[in-house]
């Protein structure tokens, strides 16, 4: 899913006040999906790819401790067979009951022949099943075999088609589906086979502590982020689920339309919580939405500013504007901040009685699924996966109430930090003489 970076465009600001400086900052409110460099073990060549996948490049990380040899007879269960326990099914005896690829075709066929799936939709469905398979496959991890890729992917397509036949409607403000069926299981269930969470690792422990602490005594934190991948979100579940279960779980992310309505990732974010906007980039690709979308994005701000001023409220926006992108050498580096979205960010928090703390955050997590090398204006876009570490470290505060920092400087700073600290973290992930006592494991408080 993504927690995005475009923030509300063009709306209408639901407060007044120094307005000279507020309502420029109406095309701000944009931001795109949130939910990648790639360490995707040497296994990736085993990839089943279609005559125009993309492909992606492969390094191997080490382990942290601790961890296990390399032989399947003596590994742990994998932590993902915790989370795969909790993966239901709205009907458990037919999508919950396949095990192979024929048996997952015939069902998807099936439904094409019942009018409940679009034709033109089975291509991808097959593709990604089998992109996932392989990935599964060639990661090495006893019990990650064709079974639980169809497992999982049963789960994914029949959430699809309840959304192409009754699609949810997302609030402004939308507060995760746990019941009848939980949707953030089921983010979690889809990720926790990608992440290679022994050789995974997470920076500045202490500033997460911290991070705890500042909510519990009522202060808001906004966390500005670089954006690797769709499923983003998970990842920051997965890494902190041990060590920091509630900033796992109640962080706000700020969503793009786009993660909204994508038929195959809209079920991953109803199970997050956001405040959802259509970004800038995309709010012309329809006209005659253009009203309506302005109108959500107006809305969204107004809830925006209620839940920060109750307090205690952790968010997550990606000022670039949606995922890190390829550069020409193939390498995935946090794109420049809007300066914009991090000046509205810096805005709401002071107008707020309790104190507020503006974090970058550095997340690595490319590798387990990678975008495309350019921005697509269609929705439905190719979807690789890989079994890699991934990671995220916290910045220091930036200094909002310095008032002889203009939102330039501030907004450069801002990225600089992530920038320097995502090249400290993929180096610590890959190289364990770099990681000292600031990197550990995430599994260092393993349930």
């Amino acid at each position: 899913m993504s927690p995005p970076s475009t923030l509300l465009a063009n709306s209408t600001p639901a407060f007044t006040p120094r307005r000279t400086s507020l309502m420029k900052l109406n095309t701000a409110w944009g931001l795109s999906s949130l939910q990648h460099k790639s360490s995707r073990s040497s296994n990736a060549a085993a990839f089943r790819r279609t005559p125009n996948a993309r492909s992606v490049n492969t390094r191997v990380a080490t382990p942290c401790a601790p961890c296990t040899g390399n032989k399947p007879s003596s590994q742990p269960p994998h932590p993902a067979f915790k989370d795969l326990a909790k993966l239901e099914f709205h009907n458990p005896t037919t999508w919950g009951a396949l095990s192979t690829e024929a048996e997952f075709m015939a069902m998807v066929n099936e439904e094409v022949l019942a009018g409940r799936c679009p034709a033109a939709l089975v291509p991808g469905f097959k593709d990604f099943y089998c992109n996932y398979r392989e990935t599964l496959l060639a990661s090495g991890v006893e019990g990650f075999d064709e079974a639980l890729a169809t497992k999982v992917q049963s789960a994914i397509v029949e959430n699809a088609l309840r959304q192409i036949s009754n699609p949810y409607e997302f609030d402004p403000h939308h507060t995760a589906v746990v019941e009848p069926f939980n949707y953030y299981n089921f983010g979690q269930a889809f990720t926790a086979p990608l992440i290679n969470l022994d050789a995974s690792l997470i920076g500045h422990m202490d500033r997460l502590d911290q991070i705890e602490q500042q909510l519990a005594d009522g202060d808001n934190v906004i966390i500005l982020g670089n954006h690797q991948t769709e499923v983003d979100p998970a990842v920051w579940s997965h890494l902190l689920k041990s060590t920091h279960p509630k900033l796992a779980e109640e962080i706000i992310y700020i969503a793009g339309d786009r993660v909204i309505t994508d038929a195959i990732f809209k079920p991953l974010s109803m199970g997050r919580n956001l405040f959802c906007v259509h970004s800038k980039k995309h709010m012309d690709d329809i006209p005659e939405l253009k009203t309506k979308k302005m109108e959500t994005n107006r809305k969204t701000l107004m809830a925006t500013q209620r839940r920060l001023a109750k307090g205690g409220t952790l968010m997550w926006v990606a000022p670039s504007g949606g995922r890190n992108r390829p550069s020409a050498d193939g390498k995935y580096l946090p794109d420049a901040f809007d300066t914009t979205v991090v000046e509205l960010m810096q805005k709401l928090l002071l107008r707020q009685k309790c104190p507020g703390h503006l974090v970058p955050m550095a997340m690595y997590s490319y590798p387990i699924m990678p975008p495309p090398p350019k921005v697509e204006q269609a929705i439905g876009e190719q979807r690789l996966t890989g079994y890699a570490p991934v990671g995220i470290s916290l910045c220091e505060d930036l200094p909002i109430h310095d008032k002889s920092i203009d939102k330039d400087a501030m907004s450069n700073m801002a990225w600089q930090a992530v920038a320097d600290e995502y090249a400290h973290l993929e180096a610590a992930i890959y190289e364990p003489e770099a990681r000292g006592t600031t990197y550990l494991s995430p599994m260092s408080q393993r349930s």
